[in-house]
């Protein structure tokens, strides 16, 4: 498995970066926002 470096990583203007679709498009990104959702899910659980 190949580890890109951030000189790799394509640049995102803040339109993708808040973008669902292309979310949905980078696997590491999805990764990102499916382990903060499950944070913030555990957090608010009392």
């Amino acid at each position: 498995m190949a580890v890109k470096t951030t000189a790799d990583a394509p640049a995102y203007t803040p339109e993708q970066l808040q973008s669902v679709r292309e979310t949905l498009k980078s696997p590491r990104r999805l990764k990102t926002e499916v382990l903060a959702g499950l944070v913030v899910a555990l957090a608010a659980d009392p």
